[in-house]
């Protein structure tokens, strides 16, 4: 999670970015239920998760920005896969 909520459409800008491709359009539901059946809906249904707990102890988050955490994931060698 994040401090801020980040839409469907500035995830994959971010990534497209982040991995220097062009996001071009986005992928049709139709394609995703086909694709992925039921679990499409994980992708194409609204989450908003807000951290009030870690908001309410003023909580500062190594990466708050969708840009610089996709940055991170996609150019760091070093990952855990914990």
């Amino acid at each position: 999670v994040s401090p801020g909520y980040t839409s469907n459409k500035e995830f994959t800008y971010a990534f497209s970015k982040a991995i220097h491709r062009p996001a071009l359009f986005p992928v049709p539901p139709l394609i995703l239920k086909l694709i992925f059946g039921e679990m499409s809906c994980i992708m194409l249904e609204s989450q908003v998760i807000i951290p009030r707990a870690l908001l309410n102890i003023n909580h500062s988050f190594l990466l708050p920005q969708i840009q610089d955490a996709m940055n991170e994931i996609c150019h760091n060698k070093n990952l855990s896969t914990e």
